[in-house]
């Protein structure tokens, strides 16, 4: 008797599926941010080589032009607490 393979998620629903609860977590609705904010809010920990500039900026001023990027990017600042506390989970 065969064994039926194990059904798997495509790698990109699955990851939007962890993205979601992660945001979720600290109560950001992911249907009601554009995708450049979420790849903002995402850098620091998908994206540290965007987020340090490749090494030639420290954490503070890293730190500063990420919170400067989701400002520009129309988070209101009840979002922008919330994403910062993402970053801590």
């Amino acid at each position: 008797m065969k064994k039926k393979p194990i059904e798997r998620e495509p790698f990109e629903v699955y990851a939007a599926r962890v993205r979601g609860d992660r945001f979720k977590k600290v109560g950001l609705d992911i249907t009601k941010l554009t995708e450049n904010q979420i790849d903002i809010i995402n850098q620091p920990s998908e994206a540290p080589e965007n987020f340090y500039c490749d090494g030639e900026i420290s954490g503070s001023q890293a730190n500063s032009r990420w919170l400067q990027q989701l400002v520009n990017s129309g988070l209101n600042k009840s979002d922008i607490a919330k994403a910062r506390k993402l970053q801590n989970i």
